[in-house]
């Protein structure tokens, strides 16, 4: 069991927590900045098509956390939320990868530094 889930299973189980945890966050961004970066790299969409489906179970928790739970997510985590929510059509994955290609370009901040991958 990943981070993500560990987490939605403590929300269930208390339902009282009202944000995520900054290093929870930053944790929540470094893994989907790492897959995005290997998506980023591919050269076709058949090569990253396998990526972007990986996309979608990290999608669906991060909307449950806010839609469910109503927890505020960073700027990063909501593009996700919104932008791939429909991986299961092939022009949303498209959609996706074009726009990763193109405007993925947020920072990583943590404890006041700026780390970019």
């Amino acid at each position: 069991m990943d981070k993500i889930d560990l987490y939605l299973l403590q929300l269930e189980n208390t339902r009282e927590l009202s944000s995520l945890p900054p290093d929870y966050i930053f944790e929540l961004e470094k893994e989907l900045n790492q897959l995005i970066l290997k998506i980023k790299s591919c050269s076709s969409f058949e090569e990253a098509d396998h990526l972007l489906l990986q996309l979608e179970p990290f999608q669906e928790k991060l909307a449950l956390m806010s839609f469910k739970y109503s927890l505020p997510m960073s700027e990063m985590l909501n593009t996700v939320i919104r932008l791939f929510d429909r991986a299961d059509d092939l022009e949303t994955r498209k959609y996706f990868l074009n726009f990763v290609k193109n405007n993925w370009v947020f920072p990583i901040k943590h404890s006041g530094k700026l780390e970019v991958e």
